[in-house]
C-alpha cells in the first residue's frame, strides 16, 4: 500500500510517499497517525506544497543574496580582547561573526554560511568570502 508520512518515522521522512505492506500501514501507520495513505489527490497535494516550498527557498536565498552584496568590499569592525602578543585571548568563533554580519545588515545567515566562517586567533584585517550557488561576496574583517 502506498502512504505519504505526515510524522517523521526512521527511516521515513515527513512527506515521503512510501510503498509498506497493507497490514503495517492499516494497523499501525495510518491509526497512529504517522501516514494516510497515497491517493492521487494527496500525491498531487503533496506535489504542490513541495514545489511552493522550493519556490520559497529560492527566493528567501535570492533576498539574502541580494543583502550581502552590500556587504561586498566593505569592512567590519569586530572588538574583542586583544593579548599583548597580538593574539585574541579567545578566538572569534563563525557564530559570532555571524552575529555581527546580522547586526550590521539585519539578516540571518543559514547555517550552511556560517559553516564557511572561519575561525579567527589574531588581530588585525581578515579577508572572508561567503559563497552559494557560484556568487560569492568577500569583505574584510577587521579585529
Amino acid at each position: 500500500m502506498k502512504v505519504v508520512f505526515t510524522l517523521p518515522l526512521p527511516p521515513y521522512k515527513v512527506g515521503e510517499v512510501s510503498n509498506v505492506s497493507d497490514g503495517y500501514a492499516r494497523n499501525f501507520l495510518i491509526p497512529k497517525g504517522f501516514a494516510r495513505p497515497a491517493d492521487d489527490k494527496t500525491v498531487i497535494q503533496l506535489n504542490l506544497k513541495n514545489s511552493a516550498k522550493q519556490e520559497h527557498e529560492f527566493k528567501t536565498k535570492t533576498k539574502l543574496l541580494e543583502s550581502l552584496e552590500h556587504l561586498q568590499g566593505t569592512e567590519l569592525v569586530i572588538e574583542a580582547k586583544v593579548a599583548p602578543s597580538g593574539r585574541l585571548y579567545a578566538a572569534l568563533s563563525p557564530k559570532q561573526i555571524a552575529a555581527a554580519i546580522s547586526e550590521n545588515l539585519d539578516i540571518n545567515l543559514p547555517k550552511a554560511w556560517i559553516a564557511q566562517l572561519p575561525s579567527i586567533k589574531e588581530q588585525g584585517s581578515h579577508e572572508i568570502t561567503l559563497q552559494e550557488n557560484g556568487k560569492s561576496v568577500k569583505f574584510t574583517l577587521k579585529v
